[in-house]
C-alpha cells in the first residue's frame, strides 16, 4: 500500500507538471500576441527603436512558427 500510494504520487506530479508546462506555455504566447499588437500598434505612429524592430521580427517568426 505503501509503494502504490509513492507510485500514485510520482504519476499526479508528472501530470501536475505537464499541466503547468502547459499553463506557462500558453501564458508565454498570450504575452507574445499582446507584445506584438502594442509594436504593430507604436509602429503605425512612430519609428520602432532598433531593438523594437528585431524584437517585433522575433515575435513575427515565432507567430508564424505556431
Amino acid at each position: 500500500p505503501k509503494l502504490l500510494h509513492r507510485e500514485e504520487m510520482v504519476a499526479d506530479e508528472a501530470v501536475a507538471a505537464q499541466e503547468l508546462h502547459g499553463a506557462l506555455a500558453k501564458l508565454a504566447d498570450t504575452v507574445a500576441i499582446q507584445r506584438l499588437k502594442v509594436l504593430e500598434e507604436k509602429s503605425r505612429w512612430t519609428r520602432l527603436s532598433p531593438e523594437e524592430l528585431k524584437e517585433f521580427q522575433e515575435l513575427i517568426v515565432r507567430k508564424t512558427r505556431g
